[in-house]
């Protein structure tokens, strides 16, 4: 018989895998949270595929931080809408989507032990990567009074609750509630921030990551996309 690891005994069965075995008992579930309509793809991307396919794409001469041009092209997205500035040869790095980076960054930066800060609700993806790292989830709650936004308050009571916070994870757009913040919100969290990275500064103890998953702000339906509050956009009109 093959011994598991202990770690992977550890692991919480995804919610993901719970929702399609019990969708599989059921004719005509429509998947709407990975993406599946319920129709087939469209002809204008087939024929899209189809194209791109054909230039020689597939012959694996990416580097793995991703093409240069697409990081060019992501440095040219944050400058045009955010002002803010990044090296594309040094300071961006393309990965398979969030989860991949989300697992890189906690094999990298947690050892077993290590605590992560996550505010409430949370994507349920986040669990498995930090289990794996030997890292422990600390979660602040939200209140539906306050639109399921962190409070300063709370956040500075985490830090002083856990000290050594490797990682504190913001993800606005959030999923799953739809919590979105504003530049006010953002700053009373940003204050908060500066505050206990200068503690730590005076300390001599490392800063935490501060990771921020807005992958959702190109679907916000309200002004401009470049007008919606981000952590960066705060931060740069500071």
């Amino acid at each position: 018989m093959i011994q598991i690891s202990e770690r992977i005994q550890n692991l919480k069965e995804s919610p993901f895998v719970t929702f399609a075995a019990l969708a599989s008992k059921y004719n005509g579930v429509v998947s709407l949270n990975s993406g599946s309509p319920g129709h087939g793809t469209i002809p204008g991307v087939q024929e899209a595929i189809h194209q791109v396919s054909t230039k020689d794409i597939s012959l694996y001469r990416t580097p793995h931080y991703g093409s240069l041009k697409a990081r060019q092209d992501a440095a040219q997205y944050f400058r045009q809408r955010y002002g803010l500035e990044f090296d594309p040869q040094r300071e961006i790095n393309l990965t398979t989507g969030f989860t991949h980076l989300f697992h890189c960054l906690c094999t990298t930066i947690i050892n077993p032990g290590d605590t992560a800060l996550f505010i409430e609700p949370f994507f349920p993806q986040y669990e498995q990567p930090l289990t794996l790292a030997g890292g422990k989830m600390v979660t602040i709650p939200t209140q539906e009074q306050d639109k399921w936004k962190p409070q300063p308050e709370a956040i500075k009571t985490a830090f002083s609750n856990y000290p050594d916070a490797n990682m504190i994870v913001f993800n606005y757009p959030n999923n799953p509630s739809g919590a979105t913040l504003t530049l006010e919100d953002w700053n009373g969290i940003i204050d908060i921030l500066i505050e206990e990275i200068t503690r730590r500064k005076q300390h001599q103890i490392l800063p935490p990551l501060i990771l921020l998953d807005d992958a959702y702000v190109p679907l916000f339906h309200h002004g401009e996309v470049n007008e919606h509050p981000t952590f960066g956009l705060a931060l740069n009109k500071r």
